[in-house]
């Protein structure tokens, strides 16, 4: 028998399983280039950004132009 901290552990962890899935399916937008796509930093296979701080900045900008990349 499961009680309400058993349930809200539940739905906690499907909450983060369906965020990591969602930005996994995200970041297969961007073709991997070896580069950062926001400041060209070296980066390894299969990463688009460098941090998640080029790939915020990148992804603001992207929101600000209105162009449709999958970040």
């Amino acid at each position: 028998m499961s009680d309400a901290a058993d349930e809200a552990f539940y739905l906690e962890q499907e909450a983060i399983r369906a965020g990591l899935a969602a930005k996994a399916k995200q970041s297969r937008g961007l073709p991997y280039t070896g580069l950062c796509h926001n400041c060209d930093e070296p980066v390894e296979k299969p990463r688009a950004f460098c941090d998640e701080d080029c790939r915020d900045d990148f992804e603001l900008r992207a929101e600000r132009k209105k162009v449709n990349f999958k970040v």
